[in-house]
This record gives C-alpha cells, sequence and structure tokens, in this order.
C-alpha cells in the first residue's frame, strides 16, 4: 500500500456537528440580539473555525463595530460552543468501517482540523476515543495558522517521520483541498459533507468520494509511481531463465524424491520440481518472491485454450 499515514478533517469528515454548530452560532447570537440563521445557512458559515465564522457574518451582515466587535463575538461564540459542541452529534456512515480498516492494516491516523484545539480533542474524546490518533491538531490563533495553512499536516510528517507521498489526507471543504496542495499530499474530498452542502464548485471530479469504501479502494490499490512494473524485475517470457513451456523440458520434474534441493514448480495445470541448482536468474527471489499472473493464453490465434482467456 502507498499510504502509511491518513490525516482527517474533523467536522464534516468524521463527525456530522452541523446541528451542534447551528445551536452554539444560535444561542450566541440570541445573547448577543444578533440575527439567527437555520441550519443550511449555518453549513455555509463553516471551514475556517469559530474565528472563521465570526469573520463570515461580519463580513456578510456587515455589522458596526461601535455595536459589537468580531472579538467578542468569536469569545461568546467560544462560550457557547464550549457548552453544545457535542449536541446532536454522530460519526458519518462507514467511519467506524474505515477507521477499523486502517487499525487492521497498521495505517497511522491523525487530524488536522479547523475546530479550535481544545474542543477539537474534546470532540475526539467523545466520539472517537475507541481509535488511536497519532497527533490531533486543531485551531489555534495564538499558535499557529489555521488551514489551508500547511502547519498541521507538515508537523505531523515531520513528527512520524513519513514521507509526503505517503500520507492521505481526507477532507470534505475547498478549504481541506487547498491544505492538502499546500502540503503536497493527496487528497480526498468527501461529498457527505460541509462543502456539498455549500455548493462549492470547482473541485476536481477525480477526488471527490461518495463513500467510505471508495477511500478504502483508493489505499488499497495505489501504489506509488517509483515502484515500477513487475516487468521491469522480471522478464514476463522468461521470469527465472525459463520460458513458459519448461514443464516440458527434461529438467522438470513430477517427482522431488530424487532431487537433492527441489525448488516447486507451477506449470499449466501442472506442478513439479526443479533443481535448485538449475536456476540461474533472479536466485534470490525464489524464497521471498510469490507472483500471480492471470491465465491469459494465444489471444487473437485459434488455439483451442483461447477458451480459457
Amino acid at each position: 500500500m502507498k499510504y502509511k499515514l491518513v490525516l482527517f478533517d474533523l467536522d464534516g469528515t468524521l463527525t456530522d456537528t452541523l446541528e451542534a454548530i447551528a445551536k452554539s452560532v444560535n444561542s450566541a447570537f440570541e445573547e448577543l440580539n444578533l440575527k439567527t440563521y437555520t441550519l443550511t445557512e449555518c453549513s455555509r458559515l463553516i471551514g475556517n473555525g469559530i474565528a472563521g465564522i465570526a469573520d463570515k457574518v461580519f463580513a456578510m451582515e456587515k455589522y458596526d463595530e461601535n455595536t459589537i466587535t468580531p472579538e467578542v463575538m468569536k469569545e461568546i461564540l467560544r462560550k457557547h460552543y464550549g457548552k453544545h459542541y457535542n449536541y446532536n452529534v454522530k460519526l458519518y456512515e462507514g467511519i467506524e468501517k474505515l477507521l477499523d480498516f486502517l487499525e487492521e492494516n497498521n495505517i497511522k491516523a491523525g487530524i488536522v482540523t479547523n475546530k479550535d484545539h481544545g474542543l477539537a480533542l474534546d470532540t475526539v474524546e467523545k466520539n472517537l476515543s475507541k481509535w488511536k490518533f497519532v497527533d490531533i491538531i486543531g485551531a489555534s490563533d495564538k499558535e499557529h495558522p489555521r488551514k489551508p495553512s500547511s502547519y498541521g499536516i507538515d508537523k505531523i510528517s515531520e513528527e512520524t517521520g513519513i514521507k509526503k507521498e505517503e500520507i492521505l489526507y481526507v477532507g470534505d471543504m475547498d478549504v481541506d483541498v487547498q491544505t492538502a496542495k499546500n502540503s503536497g499530499v493527496d487528497i480526498v474530498y468527501c461529498k457527505w459533507g460541509f462543502g456539498t452542502l455549500k455548493g462549492e464548485e470547482n473541485i476536481p471530479e477525480d477526488i471527490k468520494v461518495d463513500t467510505v469504501d471508495e477511500i478504502i479502494e483508493k489505499i488499497n490499490k495505489v501504489t506509488p509511481l517509483h515502484e515500477g512494473r513487475i516487468s521491469d524485475f522480471a522478464s514476463p517470457l522468461k521470469p527465472y531463465g525459463f520460458r513458459g513451456f519448461f514443464i516440458r523440458d527434461e529438467r522438470f520434474h513430477a517427482d522431488a524424491s530424487f532431487l537433492q534441493n527441489p525448488v516447486k514448480c507451477y506449470g499449466k495445470g501442472v506442478v513439479g520440481f526443479v533443481e535448485r541448482d538449475e536456476i540461474k536468474v533472479k536466485t534470490e527471489w525464489i524464497d521471498k518472491w510469490k507472483i500471480f499472473t492471470a491465465r491469459a493464453n494465444n489471444i487473437g490465434t485459434e488455439l483451442n485454450d483461447d477458451n480459457f482467456n
């Protein structure tokens, strides 16, 4: 497998927190005697943490800073989010299966989110404590920049010693796509998240997924480009120095009892043996490598065994 580390966004990717965010936002704005929002409207405010919500609301509603300042709004938002951060929070469908798959295959997991750092830790503790994460990095305006900065991904890459080409980032918004681009890692865009609710456009189709199974499939099938093809290492006609019709060679034996150091060989419908000393090519592979190729003989000819292709 190519990936040794999968990093996740949190809200909208692992956890459906829309109701919690909406309740926190509206509770805060009710206290401030400001306009409140529907669930759909709240989804359009998400993407850059509590600070980002305040920034968007100020830009959208053009509030007079003589009446309410962004700093006060952020303070009140954080107070109410601290009360309601886990309100009706649930994991998206298939997330348990995905995290179990990573653990079963010894692939590390981590979280890089724009949710305030303390609340990110609390959300994970309440909803994702069954699984181990190498690190959880949330937003902290005083300590480090928010996404789309590459800070979080870079930090975990350095901590774990895992190269960027071995990291997959899983998110649900354009800010996640830009974060992955800035850090130089592969990205998966989850269509079940907030970006789709917001109607984000210009997201490349080839990074979008509808289900967790598509993420697992991507992890399973992708291999590093630098590993090359099997034909770069072994001849397709003579993989160990023998032709494919070697079963008719006098060196191929059905019985191994009289051989000093037999090596089992698999031919077309036949299993036999050859003396190890007869193998002159790729001898270091004999006890380590096993190559499976699908049966496809005489394609384009009229031989009878075309029926087996």
